[in-house]
């Protein structure tokens, strides 16, 4: 039993390293790009007008709701921190027809920090924006180091703080990203529960032996004798050379092979979580109505796996059998299969961090999303290819386990959802990120 432990222990802890490492990075600075509008007196006013300042550019539209919402938030944050360095700059990009419309939308609003004028919507071509609105944190030098798409988070106060570090304040930044990482985190681990399913973690030997094109036999024997002490000591040395690289070379094949197939799997994932965040980043102004349909979504899948609730087309599965070994280029396509003709049967755990993806209205969340699942699917099964009759073993002993693992999968799925209807999934940030006082500590 401990054996099984620790080799659940190592998946895990390789899944999150290499799921962390996939986070889309928002803060590495890049020169904010040259741009200009008029102001409501119809003065031109340069980017680098504000050179020596932190400005948050924000692109909004008198019509656009979410702007509404985020309104009260910018105002504030201008009132509060203008006098330590803070510029708030929005740009308008309502047609030339609202211009008188403008002027009294920010008096009803309260609106007193910059505006500027761009009805022609130069701003989305300069800034490679989506819609509106999108906000970025520029600081003291000219650099863009954030960039929100979709109204700010007013309940997590994630914007402050990080304006408040780059004014100079003492805020931990890794704090902020604390709710990203989680994401990441579950995603991670539901890659991994998802290898420990019941319908792929009995057939990872079979892909193995497969893709590889190698027994069992060659897998389990040769595997553990390259650079092996006691491997029979009467052996001359040309033999010993040549078991070693007999064994290296399994070892070369398991790698090659075996890379080739989750590079497969792993684009078919990762173009799926991107595909849900970019249907979902055109309808960025209905963002938190998709977050709340979502989070209704990812429960009913938690209550699929539990038993709860039956959903039959999520329980059937395609298969796709495939009589001839493949070679190299084979492993790559045999991983694309995978990824789409499986889908079905990881269904519920993948659709869940799918919905995920799909809330963060965000390209770069949604791949990076579906890249930490991937290599929670991804690192027990290259692990499992290099000690496949430990593996063998463990699944004997896993199996009166496996009820419990789906019970984990639906339990963390109706948590996720729950957390996503409520528009509390930032409060992780709080819980596992530690909360951030008015001194940054």
């Amino acid at each position: 039993m401990k054996k099984d432990i620790h080799f659940l222990t190592i998946c895990l802890i390789f899944s999150l390293m290499m799921g962390s490492t996939f986070l889309v990075n928002n803060a590495n600075a890049t020169q904010v790009p040259p741009y200009q509008a008029l102001d409501l007196h119809g003065r031109v006013v340069s980017m680098t007008d504000f050179r020596g300042k932190v400005v948050l550019l924000n692109t909004w539209a008198t019509w656009c709701e979410p702007c509404r919402y985020e309104i009260p938030y910018l105002e504030s944050l201008y009132q509060n921190y203008s006098s330590k360095g803070l510029d708030v700059v929005g740009v308008s990009i309502d047609s030339s027809l609202s211009d008188t419309k403008v002027p009294i939308f920010m008096k009803n609003y309260g609106m007193t920090y910059t505006i500027l004028r761009d009805p022609d919507n130069r701003f989305s071509h300069v800034f490679s924006t989506r819609g509106v609105p999108e906000t970025f944190l520029i600081d003291r030098n000219g650099n863009v180091v954030y960039h929100w798409e979709g109204p700010l988070d007013v309940k997590s106060n994630d914007a402050e703080l990080r304006v408040r570090a780059a004014l100079g304040q003492n805020i931990q930044l890794s704090a902020l990203n604390s709710s990203q990482n989680i994401g990441l985190w579950i995603a991670s681990i539901a890659g991994l529960l998802s290898f420990l399913s019941p319908c792929v973690l009995p057939l990872v030997p079979a892909y193995i032996t497969f893709i590889t094109g190698l027994s069992l036999k060659e897998l389990t024997a040769t595997n553990s004798n390259i650079g092996d002490k006691d491997f029979d000591t009467s052996m001359s040395a040309a033999s010993r050379y040549r078991a070693d690289q007999s064994a290296l070379k399994v070892r070369t094949t398991v790698i090659t092979r075996g890379g080739l197939f989750i590079l497969g799997f792993s684009i078919v994932f990762v173009a799926l979580g991107t595909s849900a965040a970019l249907v979902s980043s055109i309808f960025n102004d209905s963002a938190t109505w998709i977050a709340r349909i979502g989070g209704i979504v990812i429960v009913l899948f938690g209550l699929n796996i539990l038993g709860l609730l039956r959903i039959p087309r999520l329980e059937k599965q395609l298969k796709i059998d495939m009589i001839k070994k493949p070679k190299h280029a084979g492993s790559f396509v045999v991983g694309i299969t995978f990824g789409a003709g499986w889908t079905p049967c990881i269904g519920p755990i993948l659709a869940g961090i799918l919905t995920l993806a799909a809330s963060s209205s965000s390209i770069g969340t949604g791949a990076s999303l579906l890249t930490a699942y991937s290599a929670g699917l991804a690192i027990p099964f290259i692990i499992s290819a290099f000690a496949v009759d430990r593996f063998l073993i463990f699944i004997k002993r896993i199996r009166k386990w496996i009820p419990w693992i789906e019970r984990i999968s639906g339990i963390l799925l109706i948590a996720i959802g729950i957390l996503l209807l409520s528009g509390s999934f930032t409060l992780l940030s709080s819980v596992f990120g530690g909360s951030i006082g008015s001194d940054g500590i």
